[in-house]
């Protein structure tokens, strides 16, 4: 059963290239929790921006660009929504490493 396990962690490289591996992969899972909490404070910020910009803009300047910004908005969830299931992905394989015996 050992011998197993080994073999495992060979084939995820975790033998080969050691502890130096682990310390990665520790800073990568480290770096996105942060990296998550700066991504929810420029939504709210970029949320904020677009009211104001309601509110202080003339109608028909507004109607002009909004075509403009509903694809940006559209291309941000659409992009936020990746990264959010990468980094998912990525945490989920991480936690099943870290776990394994």
């Amino acid at each position: 059963k050992a011998f197993c396990y080994c073999r495992h962690w060979i084939y995820f490289g975790l033998i080969i290239y050691g502890p130096g591996l682990a310390r990665e992969l520790n800073s990568i899972a480290s770096e996105l929790a942060g990296r998550q909490e700066e991504s929810e404070h420029s939504h709210k910020h970029l949320v904020e921006l677009s009211r104001e910009f309601k509110r202080n803009v003339p109608e028909e300047v507004r109607e002009m660009v909004a075509p403009v910004l509903k694809s940006f908005q559209a291309q941000v969830v659409a992009l936020n929504k990746r990264s959010k299931e990468a980094e998912s992905a990525f945490l989920g394989i991480y936690k099943q490493l870290i776990e394994a015996p």
